[in-house]
């Protein structure tokens, strides 16, 4: 809600956490975190996509995001 109602000035780069872990089940740090503000994996990503956010789906991909946030890969 914060990025979607702010001109934050520069991109932010997110990862979800949890996004295999089943809803309403707890499987350790990942189920907890895709547990937070009562949303799947998946409605976190789509509002953080609608607030302009860059989207990394694995850890890996972080790295390639932020590049491509500064303009670069």
């Amino acid at each position: 809600a914060y990025l979607a109602e702010t001109d934050y000035g520069k991109p932010v780069v997110a990862l979800v956490a949890g996004r295999h872990a089943p809803q309403g089940r707890r499987m350790g740090h990942a189920g907890t975190l895709s547990a937070v503000g009562g949303l799947s994996a998946e409605e976190k990503i789509a509002k953080l996509r609608a607030a302009g956010a860059r989207l990394a789906l694995t850890p890996p991909d972080v790295v390639a995001e932020v590049l491509a946030a500064q303009g670069g890969a």
